[in-house]
């Protein structure tokens, strides 16, 4: 695989998937897996003999560690005068922060899918078919705590780029 990502079509989401030329000759998988996109499991994969998940459990800790940091670099931000030496300072590490754990959830991602396409390529999987996330933002309201995170899900982020070396 060169490149994996999950992305809108105008109607539905599909997931939409790039593969290496096999020099070979080797023919492509004929086997179909379903795949559901999930919050807790990244994403379960059900093929015609077996299923397995893709465990979320990481990305869950680094979102909560963003939360944290993000509500604790808030609260000291917002009793600082706006446009002051502190607030800027303070903003400064906030971004800088948030940056890093960004950087670490989009690796997480990156090696996740890439994981989960190798795998489905030594199944001899040819076809995917993704679950329909249509409104699924739309249609919760647990709470602004709860409600945190669907909002946070990466259900739409890409995985590998063209330029990575598989």
């Amino acid at each position: 695989p060169k490149r994996v990502e999950i992305g809108w079509d105008g109607d539905q989401y599909e997931l939409r998937c790039q593969q290496k030329v096999e020099e070979d000759g080797e023919p492509k998988g004929s086997k179909t897996a379903g795949i559901d996109v999930g919050e807790i499991h990244l994403a379960a994969v059900y093929t015609e003999d077996e299923s397995w998940t893709v465990n979320g459990r990481e990305l869950r800790s680094l979102r909560r560690q963003q939360n944290r940091t993000k509500k604790k670099l808030d609260s000291k931000i917002d009793q600082k005068e706006y446009g002051s030496r502190k607030w800027k300072r303070l903003a400064r590490a906030k971004d800088r922060q948030l940056r890093k754990t960004r950087n670490q959830i989009k690796d997480l991602l990156h090696k996740q899918s890439t994981r989960l396409l190798k795998t489905l390529h030594e199944r001899r999987v040819g076809t995917v078919v993704v679950g329909d996330l249509t409104g699924i933002r739309e249609s919760i309201g647990y709470g602004s705590k709860a409600n945190q995170r669907p909002h946070q899900w990466a259900y739409s982020k890409s995985g590998p780029t063209a330029s990575s070396p598989e």
